[in-house]
């Protein structure tokens, strides 16, 4: 229905926001309890109050309130996640807190339900926007919004900038013979026990969305190898040691969580995502472009030529993709290994695009050889029980099972199978894992039938 149409309807702007009581299911914990610290930054945290063994879910949980994406809202409902007509071009932030203060008002509450909102954190001028957002926005043309609403309403933005969870999914396409998954972002959502996870930059607990068919429902998956009673649980809020530099993630916390990060991650004295150069003496000093001196040999580097090198990697692979030609490819990698260690992601991205060539040419073989170089990176990088490791092991059981490498694609399948379970991507990607087990009964069946 459009606003002018809804505007007609309920003029004059005289309507309070009255409570409504939705049926709400409370958070269910499983061997994990929150408690409250003496600490005033940190407040409350995620404790184990049980030995918890690997795998185990420690928490299933439905978002007390929810958002859809703009670009979702012609396709996906606003409860689970597939369609939303009204106030389109309402500020996004100010329809979020309208649901939120709702949602509050029928738990006899004014704003989100026992959240931080680290207002004194904000700067003034920010809370002044929130409040000339509310106040111009089209909501004042259908709801007579109190002042009392609208500091409600501010609190509420204050609230949903450090405790919105990103509601993702997972997508599979395929080019040609080689699979690929991303992560698609379907809108973000409030969950009022899962905020009370603290982060970690090196999390032992992986956040999964969909796992019961519908999109918004929350599983938090302890992933750790055990955790004893009263070790902390924590997820991450976004970055991660294995994907972002120090300087980024502490950046990014601190911008938008209003917190200077000092998890173990953060403690150490060199950054691994970034300490990926080889000393250009030694050969065996980890450097990064804020360290210069080799722990090895004390050699102090000559940074300008990096970014020379990069330059030239990348104007060969862009040549190589465009004329397939693998001898190309094959000159990048001299260059690659003049400047980075080998087990690197450069290195390891090199591995997977020289795979993907291999097979968009029809030469399977080949192709299963690199990708295999690529995952014994992507082990060393990210761990051996991670998503990044379950994806690349997917992939590879595609390009073995293609390649008619039966008994070599049902253990790399039944391996991804495992991953697949520690980290609940059995219920948050059941397309994947299914695929994965038809995998193992054909090459079972494959293999039994050639004796």
């Amino acid at each position: 229905m459009a606003l002018d149409c809804l505007y007609k309807r309920l003029n004059p702007a005289h309507i309070s926001l009255s409570a409504w009581n939705p049926k709400f299911k409370q958070a269910n914990f499983d061997g994990v309890k929150i408690e409250k610290t003496k600490d005033k930054i940190i407040g409350e945290r995620v404790v184990a109050n049980a030995k918890l063994e690997q795998g185990r879910t420690i928490l299933e949980e439905d978002p007390f309130i929810r958002q859809l994406n703009e670009a979702n809202r012609t396709t996906h409902c606003a409860y689970c996640f597939t369609e939303f007509p009204n106030l389109a071009n309402t500020d996004k932030n100010v329809l979020f807190a309208l649901q939120g203060y709702i949602a509050s008002r029928s738990k006899s509450e004014y704003t989100l339900p026992g959240l931080a909102s680290n207002i004194d954190s904000h700067k003034p001028e920010d809370l002044e926007e929130y409040r000339k957002k509310i106040g111009n926005s089209e909501l004042s043309k259908v709801f007579h919004l109190t002042e009392g609403v609208i500091e409600s309403m501010v609190i509420i933005m204050a609230q949903i900038r450090c405790n919105t969870f990103a509601v993702k999914q997972f997508v599979t396409s395929k080019t040609l013979e080689i699979e690929e998954r991303e992560t698609v972002t379907l809108g973000r959502a409030i969950y009022l026990t899962a905020s009370k996870f603290n982060h970690s930059c090196n999390p032992n607990a992986l956040v999964l969305f969909g796992t019961n068919n519908i999109g918004s429902h929350l599983k938090v998956h302890f992933i750790g190898d055990e955790a004893k009673k009263n070790t902390e649980i924590n997820i991450s809020y976004g970055p991660i040691s294995t994907r972002h530099s120090k300087k980024q993630r502490k950046k990014k916390l601190k911008d938008e969580y209003f917190f200077d990060c000092n998890c173990s991650s953060c403690q150490l004295s060199y950054d691994p995502i970034t300490s990926i150069y080889k000393c250009q003496k030694c050969r065996k000093g980890r450097l990064s472009d804020v360290k210069s001196r080799c722990d090895y040999c004390d050699f102090d580097q000559n940074y300008l030529i990096i970014p020379k090198i990069e330059r030239e990697i990348k104007n060969l692979k862009d040549k190589a993709y465009m004329t397939k030609d693998l001898k190309i490819y094959k000159e990048a990698l001299n260059y690659l290994l003049e400047i980075y260690h080998e087990n690197t992601l450069p290195i390891g991205q090199w591995w997977d695009d020289v795979g993907a060539m291999h097979a968009k040419n029809g030469q399977l073989y080949e192709a299963s050889t690199c990708v295999k170089k690529s995952i014994e990176i992507v082990q060393i990088v990210f761990g051996n029980v991670s998503i990044e490791v379950a994806e690349e092991l997917c992939k590879l059981t595609g390009i073995l099972l293609e390649s008619y490498q039966t008994a070599e694609c049902l253990q790399t399948a039944m391996s991804a199978i495992s991953i697949f379970k520690i980290l609940g991507l059995d219920q948050s990607r059941p397309i994947d894992f299914q695929y994965l087990e038809d995998a193992v009964s054909f090459t079972r069946y494959s293999l039994t039938k050639s004796f």
